[in-house]
């Protein structure tokens, strides 16, 4: 009996909410029927970046490359950016492979830079602008999204470390 594979792609752009869909991938990395590319977008020059945010980022995307660096399933890459439309592109040209579904973080990351330009693109804005992007028929993929967001809890500023925050997301097909 011949199993199915689950392509699956994290577009990582940083912050609270990208975080919560690496660690829930991560979660989906272990099954054997999981295949899982991570792309994590950086900005040129760093230019933007809030710097504790980025040192969480940099934390927990060290932490799942070692933990999954020997699982030939999990591709991990760094695509340098200088501002929303090279964002884009580069998700553009992933469209030549195939995943069953995107998975992203609902708000823009740590750096705006990385979506200069492209808050214009969607009027809604509900899944945020990458999750809008890959969930349009601009994109062409009937893949599903996954948009994940984290939830703050009562009493607990935005700037907390999390603890505490649970896992909401949702999950569109257009």
């Amino acid at each position: 009996m011949r199993r199915s594979v689950h392509h699956f792609a994290v577009l990582f752009l940083g912050g609270a909410d990208a975080r919560e869909a690496l660690a829930y991938a991560d979660r989906m990395a272990g099954n054997l029927d999981v295949s899982l590319t991570v792309i994590w977008f950086l900005e040129f020059n760093s230019e933007g970046d809030d710097e504790m945010e980025k040192k969480l980022d940099d934390g927990l995307v060290t932490w799942f490359w070692v933990k999954n660096e020997e699982n030939d399933k999990v591709i991990y890459r760094e695509v340098v950016v200088k501002n929303g439309e090279e964002t884009v592109a580069a998700i553009q040209a992933m469209y030549n492979e195939y995943y069953d579904m995107w998975i992203v973080g609902r708000k823009h990351g740590i750096n705006p830079v990385l979506i200069r330009g492209l808050s214009n693109w969607s009027e809604y804005h509900e899944l945020g602008v990458i999750g809008d992007y890959v969930a349009s028929r601009d994109l062409g993929s009937a893949a599903s999204v996954l948009v994940a967001q984290q939830q703050i809890l009562r009493g607990q500023d935005a700037a907390s470390d999390g603890l505490g925050a649970r896992f909401w997301c949702c999950s569109y097909r257009y």
